[in-house]
Protein backbone atom coordinates (compact mmCIF):
# COMPACT_ATOMS: atom_id res chain seq x y z
CA UNK A 1 0.00 0.00 0.00
CA UNK A 2 1.90 3.12 -1.14
CA UNK A 3 1.35 6.44 0.63
CA UNK A 4 3.11 9.78 1.14
CA UNK A 5 5.42 8.53 3.92
CA UNK A 6 6.64 5.47 2.04
CA UNK A 7 7.94 5.17 -1.49
CA UNK A 8 7.14 1.47 -1.79
CA UNK A 9 4.42 -0.79 -0.47
CA UNK A 10 4.64 -2.41 2.99
CA UNK A 11 4.81 -6.03 1.98
CA UNK A 12 7.04 -7.31 -0.77
CA UNK A 13 5.15 -8.64 -3.73
CA UNK A 14 4.15 -12.26 -3.35
CA UNK A 15 5.01 -14.48 -6.25
CA UNK A 16 4.14 -18.07 -6.97
CA UNK A 17 7.81 -18.98 -6.35
CA UNK A 18 7.36 -18.48 -2.59
CA UNK A 19 4.11 -20.37 -2.18
CA UNK A 20 3.49 -22.95 -0.85
CA UNK A 21 6.12 -22.98 1.91
CA UNK A 22 8.01 -26.26 2.19
CA UNK A 23 7.18 -28.18 5.35
CA UNK A 24 9.87 -30.36 6.86
CA UNK A 25 8.93 -33.87 7.83
CA UNK A 26 8.94 -34.63 11.54
CA UNK A 27 10.35 -37.83 12.98
CA UNK A 28 8.44 -39.27 15.93
CA UNK A 29 10.06 -42.01 17.95
CA UNK A 30 7.80 -44.56 19.54
CA UNK A 31 9.18 -45.99 22.76
CA UNK A 32 7.34 -48.94 24.26
CA UNK A 33 6.41 -48.60 27.92
CA UNK A 34 8.08 -50.86 30.39
CA UNK A 35 5.36 -53.03 31.87
CA UNK A 36 7.50 -54.92 34.38
CA UNK A 37 6.88 -54.82 38.11
CA UNK A 38 10.49 -53.88 38.84
CA UNK A 39 10.26 -50.91 36.48
CA UNK A 40 7.03 -49.78 38.13
CA UNK A 41 8.57 -50.19 41.58
CA UNK A 42 11.58 -48.10 40.55
CA UNK A 43 9.28 -45.38 39.19
CA UNK A 44 7.23 -45.34 42.42
CA UNK A 45 10.42 -45.10 44.50
CA UNK A 46 11.62 -42.22 42.32
CA UNK A 47 8.37 -40.31 42.88
CA UNK A 48 8.53 -40.96 46.63
CA UNK A 49 12.11 -39.69 46.77
CA UNK A 50 11.15 -36.64 44.74
CA UNK A 51 8.27 -35.77 47.11
CA UNK A 52 10.17 -36.42 50.33
CA UNK A 53 9.17 -34.12 53.19
CA UNK A 54 11.71 -31.90 54.93
CA UNK A 55 12.51 -32.70 58.58
CA UNK A 56 10.82 -29.47 59.71
CA UNK A 57 7.46 -30.68 58.39
CA UNK A 58 7.90 -34.01 60.15
CA UNK A 59 8.69 -32.20 63.42
CA UNK A 60 5.74 -29.86 62.90
CA UNK A 61 3.37 -32.82 62.76
CA UNK A 62 4.38 -33.85 66.29
CA UNK A 63 3.30 -30.42 67.62
CA UNK A 64 0.31 -29.46 65.46
CA UNK A 65 -2.24 -31.12 63.22
CA UNK A 66 -3.16 -28.80 60.38
CA UNK A 67 -6.69 -28.63 58.99
CA UNK A 68 -6.17 -27.88 55.32
CA UNK A 69 -8.37 -26.81 52.41
CA UNK A 70 -6.84 -26.94 48.92
CA UNK A 71 -8.72 -25.59 45.90
CA UNK A 72 -7.39 -25.50 42.33
CA UNK A 73 -9.52 -23.96 39.60
CA UNK A 74 -8.42 -23.98 35.97
CA UNK A 75 -10.50 -22.18 33.36
CA UNK A 76 -8.75 -21.96 30.03
CA UNK A 77 -5.37 -20.36 30.64
CA UNK A 78 -6.43 -18.90 34.00
CA UNK A 79 -5.29 -20.81 37.11
CA UNK A 80 -6.49 -19.99 40.61
CA UNK A 81 -5.08 -21.79 43.61
CA UNK A 82 -6.12 -21.52 47.26
CA UNK A 83 -4.26 -23.38 50.02
CA UNK A 84 -5.53 -22.54 53.52
CA UNK A 85 -4.12 -24.17 56.68
CA UNK A 86 -5.39 -23.88 60.24
CA UNK A 87 -3.22 -25.24 63.09
CA UNK A 88 -4.91 -27.44 65.66
CA UNK A 89 -2.74 -28.11 68.75
CA UNK A 90 -2.95 -31.89 69.09
CA UNK A 91 0.54 -33.04 70.10
CA UNK A 92 1.92 -36.34 68.79
CA UNK A 93 -1.29 -37.27 66.86
CA UNK A 94 -0.05 -36.08 63.47
CA UNK A 95 3.41 -37.59 63.90
CA UNK A 96 2.14 -41.02 64.88
CA UNK A 97 -0.99 -41.49 62.77
CA UNK A 98 -0.21 -39.69 59.51
CA UNK A 99 2.38 -41.04 57.09
CA UNK A 100 5.62 -39.06 57.15
CA UNK A 101 6.10 -39.25 53.41
CA UNK A 102 4.26 -40.05 50.23
CA UNK A 103 2.73 -43.52 50.47
CA UNK A 104 3.27 -46.04 47.68
CA UNK A 105 -0.41 -45.84 46.76
CA UNK A 106 -0.26 -42.05 46.32
CA UNK A 107 3.02 -42.30 44.40
CA UNK A 108 1.39 -44.83 42.06
CA UNK A 109 -1.54 -42.43 41.63
CA UNK A 110 0.95 -39.65 40.76
CA UNK A 111 2.44 -41.89 38.06
CA UNK A 112 -1.04 -42.59 36.68
CA UNK A 113 -1.82 -38.86 36.65
CA UNK A 114 1.41 -38.15 34.77
CA UNK A 115 0.75 -40.87 32.21
CA UNK A 116 -2.81 -39.80 31.46
CA UNK A 117 -2.13 -36.06 31.21
CA UNK A 118 -1.16 -33.94 28.23
CA UNK A 119 1.07 -31.81 30.49
CA UNK A 120 2.58 -34.31 32.96
CA UNK A 121 4.78 -31.83 34.86
CA UNK A 122 1.89 -29.54 35.84
CA UNK A 123 -0.46 -32.44 36.52
CA UNK A 124 1.96 -34.18 38.90
CA UNK A 125 2.84 -30.88 40.56
CA UNK A 126 -0.85 -30.13 41.17
CA UNK A 127 -1.43 -33.63 42.51
CA UNK A 128 1.58 -33.58 44.86
CA UNK A 129 0.61 -30.12 46.16
CA UNK A 130 -2.88 -31.38 46.98
CA UNK A 131 -1.84 -34.59 48.78
CA UNK A 132 -2.54 -34.61 52.54
CA UNK A 133 -1.90 -37.01 55.41
CA UNK A 134 -5.61 -37.71 55.93
CA UNK A 135 -8.18 -36.58 53.37
CA UNK A 136 -11.85 -36.17 54.21
CA UNK A 137 -12.94 -35.15 50.72
CA UNK A 138 -11.23 -35.12 47.30
CA UNK A 139 -13.34 -33.87 44.41
CA UNK A 140 -11.81 -33.55 40.94
CA UNK A 141 -14.40 -32.19 38.53
CA UNK A 142 -13.62 -31.75 34.84
CA UNK A 143 -15.95 -29.95 32.48
CA UNK A 144 -14.45 -30.22 29.05
CA UNK A 145 -10.79 -29.90 28.20
CA UNK A 146 -10.24 -26.39 29.51
CA UNK A 147 -12.25 -26.34 32.76
CA UNK A 148 -11.25 -28.20 35.91
CA UNK A 149 -11.79 -27.84 39.65
CA UNK A 150 -9.99 -29.78 42.37
CA UNK A 151 -11.06 -29.49 46.01
CA UNK A 152 -9.33 -31.38 48.82
CA UNK A 153 -10.22 -31.07 52.53
CA UNK A 154 -8.34 -32.92 55.26
CA UNK A 155 -5.62 -32.99 57.90
CA UNK A 156 -1.96 -32.58 57.16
Amino acid sequence: MPCDAFFASYAPPVSSERLPAPIASRVIEVVPRERSVTGLRAAVDDVRALAQQPPTKQLRRFIFVWFRVFVLSIKGSKRERVDVRFPIPLPIVGGLFFPLGLTRQKALKALAVAESSDDPANAVSDYLDSVMGFEFVRVDERKGDDKRELVVVGFD
